[in-house]
């Protein structure tokens, strides 16, 4: 299962985006949206593949907490992170600039391989996956660069 959310963030360009991201704080992801809980880098290499964080947020009523592990990194283009409670759950940011505008898409993968987490959970799969698209164009119509 994708879900798959692309959002015009203007003007704003990917570079912009990236050194937001690699220098959030728990301060910034608090203020960035009202359903975000808690931040933190656990570590951050060099080259950024491999560092983890820490995020926690609301998305409605499911709450959301885990460790990503960065997996895939191209400066100013995508980050990929792999969840490391859950071997078969990725959350990836991809951006691409179209002549003066910048879009930014936001994909969760839960690959079917973890079949009795799809049984348990699948009368709120579409559920979540609208709440979540809500919430990730409210993040960053929020956001301002």
């Amino acid at each position: 299962m994708k879900i798959i959310t692309k959002i015009n963030i203007g003007q704003t360009t990917p570079t912009k985006m990236f050194a937001f991201l690699l220098n959030l704080n728990k301060k910034k992801y608090l203020e960035w949206h009202k359903d975000h809980l808690d931040f933190k880098w656990i570590s951050k290499t060099e080259k950024i593949v491999k560092s983890k964080i820490f995020l926690k947020e609301k998305i409605s009523f499911f709450t959301v907490s885990d460790i990503w592990e960065v997996v895939a990194y191209k400066p100013n283009s995508q980050i990929k992170f792999k969840s490391t409670t859950y071997n078969d759950r990725f959350f990836s940011l991809h951006f691409e600039k179209n002549k003066n505008v910048t879009f930014i898409i936001q994909t969760i993968e839960i690959q079917q391989n973890n079949k009795k987490w799809y049984i348990e959970y699948n009368p709120f799969i579409f559920l979540f996956s609208i709440l979540y698209k809500k919430h990730t164009f409210q993040e960053y119509s929020k956001l301002n660069l």
